[in-house]
């Protein structure tokens, strides 16, 4: 057999012009129909507290189905442009956080009356293509500190109060962080007096916020025997060797009713004690008056 190499160099050259002549039609068509997507930014920086301002040593942030914890500054994720839900709150051992629901802790079977203050942010941010997104972060303290202060007249029985102690009811142990509002159900917490050099006695809390229909303040006020003073006298009065107990309960419900707005700025109640002098009588705290406060609380 001949073989006629002239004919078999056109037969391919033939062959390979036809095949480039697909591949650019098929490069053609693909290119019409490939959609080209930008890269994910590089990074993007979102501004937080300084550390410093609220005693926070770390922040949580979940976006984007993702939980990162960072310090007082830091980097999210890449992310292609969009708009993206973040949540960002302040880490402390008195609060846990669980899907959006902060929980204040227990002490001795007691929800806690003086956690750490807590704070957080949620809502959305826009990130837009090749370009960083310069949204600042502005955490919101979510427990708010709460103080009662009564005051007792001097003289006679009324300086031998030796421990007022009791509860206060109607608050919440947690609070959603998404939608920013009191989560049930109605708490309480104990509440301790400590007697001030002006003779009043007075509480602090830190409440995550108010739950309820009802705030009431439940306790019990304690007088230290005295053979120079005399005995108070009261249908409801208990008595032991050392002291004698009269028990107390005031409605706080008008006076509180805005305790869960404006949470960083500090929240007071001053009230006067009025004791049974005569058989029949119930001890009652009243006059009560909001003090106006200004600042924030820590």
């Amino acid at each position: 057999m001949v073989l006629n190499i002239s004919e078999i160099i056109n037969k391919i050259s033939k062959s390979i012009l036809v095949v480039l002549g697909l591949c650019i039609i098929v490069l053609s068509i693909s290119c019409d129909d490939i959609e080209l997507v930008d890269k994910p930014n590089t990074k993007v920086d979102v501004e937080l507290p300084s550390l410093d301002d609220n005693g926070s040593n770390s922040y949580t942030v979940v976006i984007n189905g993702q939980t990162i914890i960072i310090g007082g500054g830091g980097s999210l994720p890449e992310l292609f442009p969009g708009v993206y839900p973040i949540l960002v709150y302040s880490n402390n051992p008195s609060v846990t956080v669980l899907d959006g629901i902060a929980q204040v802790g227990l002490i001795n079977g007691q929800l806690n009356s003086y956690p750490d203050l807590f704070f957080s942010k949620s809502g959305e941010i826009s990130l837009e293509s090749n370009s960083y997104d310069n949204t600042k972060i502005e955490l919101e303290q979510q427990i708010r500190q709460l103080e009662i202060a009564i005051r007792p007249p001097s003289g006679g029985a009324y300086d031998h109060i030796s421990t007022i102690e009791g509860k206060f009811t109607g608050v919440t142990g947690r609070w959603d962080l998404i939608k920013n509002t009191a989560v049930g159900p109605g708490m309480e917490v104990p509440v301790k007096f400590i007697k001030q050099d002006d003779g009043t006695w007075s509480a602090k809390l830190r409440l995550l916020g108010l739950f309820g229909e009802k705030q009431e303040l439940i306790g019990e006020i304690r007088f230290l025997e005295n053979s120079n003073q005399p005995r108070l006298k009261a249908s409801s009065l208990q008595t032991n060797q050392q002291e004698q107990i009269l028990p107390f309960q005031s409605d706080l419900t008008e006076f509180i009713k805005d305790f869960n707005r404006e949470k960083s700025i500090p929240f007071s109640l001053n009230g006067v004690i009025e004791l049974p002098t005569e058989s029949g009588f119930v001890v009652s705290i009243k006059d009560w008056e909001r003090q106006n406060e200004a600042g924030t609380a820590w």
